[in-house]
C-alpha cells in the first residue's frame, strides 16, 4: 500500500527515493545516523541594491548586464549615478490613507 508521501511524489522523485533508500540500505546508514540536516540549503541573500530610479523604484543590483531603464534614466532623463544611489535617495514615503467615500444622497 503507497503511503501518502509517495503518492504526492513525481515518478523520478519516487524512482530516487527508492535508489536513497537502496544505498541506505547496502550501507547500512539508518535515519538517526543522518541527524538533523537540513534538506534544503537557505538560499543566499540577494545582493543589496545599488541603484534605484527615484521615480519608477527600478532597481538594479550592479550584477549582469545593465538594465534598460538605468541607461534611460542617465542618457535621456538625466540623471546622474550619484542620484540613482539609494544612499542619496529619500526613504520612499508610505501611501497616503484613502477618505472613506461622502454620500451624496445623505443630509448633513
Amino acid at each position: 500500500m503507497e503511503s501518502r508521501r509517495d503518492r504526492s511524489l513525481s515518478r523520478a522523485q519516487r524512482a530516487a527515493l527508492a535508489r536513497i533508500e537502496g544505498l541506505m540500505e547496502y550501507w547500512q546508514i539508518g535515519l538517526h545516523e543522518l541527524g538533523d540536516l537540513p534538506l534544503v540549503p537557505p538560499p543566499p541573500p540577494a545582493p543589496p541594491v545599488k541603484y534605484r530610479h527615484p521615480k519608477t523604484g527600478d532597481t538594479w543590483d550592479g550584477l549582469g548586464p545593465h538594465p534598460d531603464w538605468l541607461r534611460h534614466a542617465l542618457l535621456k532623463e538625466g540623471y546622474t549615478v550619484a542620484e540613482l544611489s539609494p544612499a542619496n535617495q529619500a526613504p520612499a514615503e508610505a501611501p497616503a490613507a484613502a477618505e472613506p467615500p461622502t454620500r451624496l444622497d445623505s443630509p448633513d
